[in-house]
């Protein structure tokens, strides 16, 4: 990862912070983005102003995309990898579904992500490679209750991917999905009780819920010049629970 940039959407907290320091120690350069400034300063802090850098962003927002995009820039260059992590989910029923769980599930987990990759891909050195990787669910393709919204949102994240894999090919533009599996994070806190976290696990192949870590391979993979052939892929790491 020595010289390249790397920017991480969601990086304030859970995957997202995770992640930003995983590409970091691998030599990275990364641009933290999320609303909260105060908790990207403490990340930045962690990881050293040489190695990471913050912009605070509403990604809800597209002119605020637009135009925060050329503070990202500003912090180390033209971006080579985009990592759209942040993402929101309503865990209801269906009739309780508003007009405003929809709208906010769809503009962040799918609108923001299209509209970073337009960027990230149009904006890219003439010479260089960039990896978008957007961060999926196996919501996408193996249905629960009370995720109508969350799910239709990661399975259009899904099919995105694969689109705009397909258009971008030939201009050294891959994009790819990392789909994580049960992991507590701030977007499923109720998964912080651990009888909750215990009945979660016993529909797990693998027996358990995810930790960050799992995941990190896969990112690197993903991240990597290793994987120059490697594009409108879905990967999963969940533990099997996308098998059931």
């Amino acid at each position: 990862m020595a010289g390249r940039v790397a920017v991480v959407t969601g990086a304030s907290s859970g995957l997202g912070r995770h992640f930003a320091a995983v590409l970091a120690h691998a030599g990275a350069k990364v641009v933290a983005v999320a609303r909260r400034r105060e908790r990207l300063e403490d990340l930045v802090a962690e990881l050293g102003s040489d190695s990471a850098a913050a912009v605070a962003l509403d990604i809800r927002d597209r002119a605020a995309i637009r135009a925060g995009y050329a503070e990202v820039e500003a912090c180390f260059g033209p971006v080579d990898i985009l990592v759209n992590n942040a993402g929101v989910g309503v865990v209801k029923p269906a009739f309780e579904h508003t007009d405003e769980d929809w709208d906010a599930t769809f503009e962040t987990n799918v609108r923001a992500p299209f509209e970073l990759a337009r960027l990230a891909a149009g904006r890219k050195r003439p010479d260089a490679a960039v990896s978008i990787i957007n961060i999926a669910s196996p919501a996408a393709s193996t249905p629960s209750r009370d995720v109508s919204a969350y799910a239709a949102s990661k399975a259009a994240l899904v099919q995105m991917s694969r689109v705009l894999a397909l258009e971008w090919a030939r201009q050294g533009v891959r994009v790819n999905c990392l789909a994580p599996g049960h992991v507590l994070t701030e977007l499923n806190p109720e998964l912080a009780d651990e009888q909750v976290q215990q009945a979660v696990a016993r529909h797990v192949p693998a027996g358990r819920l995810g930790v960050p870590h799992d995941f990190d391979r896969a990112l690197l993979l993903l991240a990597g010049t290793g994987s120059e052939y490697i594009t409108g892929a879905v990967l999963p790491v969940d533990g099997g629970v996308g098998l059931r």
